[in-house]
């Protein structure tokens, strides 16, 4: 991270937690740039026409009524479309995870698939595809709700299973079934980096690039923790052990596929620093503190018990 001292650090992060007043709707520059353009490029129901035939316009109408739905008015205000645009644009565009490309999900996987876009990595044996569940929040219990639901289909022995997915480059329609993580990004991140990402990195000041680092790093860790979670979770004994192990090797292609990529000890040691610039600011952030603390901790974990050498 560009970080020439701890005060800067510290002053980034103050500008971002307590720089906002209020919670801005999506701008208007960031819509017209980012935000219809990513919307063209997700898949369309008419694409899967030789798949599914007329049991697509019962989906249309599952669609149709799941917005008018309460579940749809709290997962798809503006606020929470914006964290979704940010992390597609942030992996797609400024690479801030080693993807080789970022996949839109059709609706009916969205809504209720709990997919809001899918990440594509290389490997040996061809692509791999990771889906994410976007959750813009600073409350973490709509996030554990999100992550149960993951977790539950892993208890049946299923990884999310997407119906209408498309990746015209590996010339892959129809179904595909792929781990998946829930990730959360403050809503006061998402304000803050909306109107810095419409701008071509060499035209960003030092702040903004301070702050594009940070919420960078902010994100790879939390995606890394969150597929650390449910690489543990198929650990336990609960779980039928070859059926685990299969869903257990999908997972942990993608964690390979992002640490070989990743500068794990550099990584680890800016989580460190991120513990101290929040136990240094003056006004309290006590859940980003007990966050950030509890992640270093269950990723030295994680680290030690694959005997990952950082």
């Amino acid at each position: 991270m560009s970080f020439e001292t701890p005060l800067a650090r510290k002053r980034v992060l103050r500008e971002i937690v307590y720089g906002e007043s209020k919670l801005e709707v999506m701008s208007d520059l960031f819509r017209s740039k980012i935000h219809s353009a990513l919307e063209a490029n997700r898949p369309q129901m008419k694409d899967f026409q030789g798949i599914y035939g007329t049991e697509i316009k019962k989906d249309e109408q599952k669609i149709r009524e799941f917005k008018q739905s309460p579940e749809y008015k709290i997962d798809n205000d503006e606020i929470g479309q914006l964290g979704e645009d940010i992390m597609i644009y942030g992996c797609q565009t400024e690479k801030w995870l080693p993807t080789v490309d970022v996949l839109l999900p059709n609706k009916f996987d969205d809504y209720f698939r709990g997919t809001d876009l899918i990440l594509k990595f290389n490997s040996q044996a061809g692509p791999l595809y990771l889906g994410m569940d976007v959750k813009t929040v600073k409350d973490n219990t709509h996030m554990l709700e999100k992550k149960r639901i993951i977790q539950n289909r892993l208890e049946q022995g299923k990884l999310t299973e997407l119906k209408y997915f498309k990746d015209a480059a590996a010339g892959k329609l129809g179904a595909l079934e792929l781990p998946s993580v829930v990730i959360v990004i403050d809503p006061r991140f998402a304000v803050a980096m909306q109107n810095i990402l419409v701008k071509a990195p060499e035209a960003r000041n030092d702040s903004e690039r301070q702050k594009t680092d940070l919420i960078k790093t902010l994100l790879q860790l939390e995606t890394l923790s969150s597929l650390f979670a449910m690489d543990l979770y198929l650990d336990l004994e609960k779980f039928n052990q070859p059926l685990a192990k299969n869903m257990q090797k999908k997972y942990q292609q993608i964690i390979s596929a992002i640490i070989t990529q990743t500068d794990l000890k550099q990584l680890m040691e800016e989580l460190e620093q991120l513990n101290e610039t929040i136990a240094s600011l003056r006004e309290p952030l006590p859940a980003e503190r007990k966050k950030y603390q509890e992640m270093k901790m269950y990723m030295e974990e994680y680290f030690e018990r694959r005997d990952i050498k950082i």
